[in-house]
């Protein structure tokens, strides 16, 4: 990425489509993400862009750390089955997904309840809005 962003123009963008590499690639000259983790932590991934984009990179730090074990469990399994079962938690009326994929197993539920609600717990701290 590092060799794109310095062989192109100023007005050529380049957009993560790793939650997880945003705020790196934010830090090489990137300018956002396409986001699957902003489906249930929009607020949180603004709020991280701002605060880089502001020049408060603690806090940023600080968000993009926290988002990191959740990020994780979104990947966990063939995507979209965790997303879905996340957006599901926050209120989304989401159908179940189809074959060949299947839903996460209890196992999969549980690991993926506690992450959230550690997140939830951090988040809390976290400015989201201006």
């Amino acid at each position: 990425m590092t060799d794109i962003l310095a062989n192109v123009s100023k007005d050529f963008y380049v957009y993560s489509g790793d939650d997880g590499l945003t705020l790196p690639l934010l830090a090489i000259g990137g300018r956002g993400v396409i986001s699957v983790a902003a489906h249930v932590v929009g607020n949180e991934m603004q709020a991280m862009i701002r605060a880089f984009e502001e020049g408060r990179h603690a806090d940023a730090a600080e968000i993009h750390q926290a988002l990191l074990p959740l990020i994780r469990e979104l990947f966990s399994s063939p995507n979209p089955v965790p997303i879905k079962y996340a957006m599901s938690k926050v209120g989304f009326n989401i159908d179940k997904v189809r074959l060949p994929l299947v839903e996460l197993d209890n196992e999969e539920k549980s690991s993926f309840d506690r992450v959230w609600n550690e997140f939830q717990e951090k988040a809390k701290n976290f400015k989201t809005h201006s």
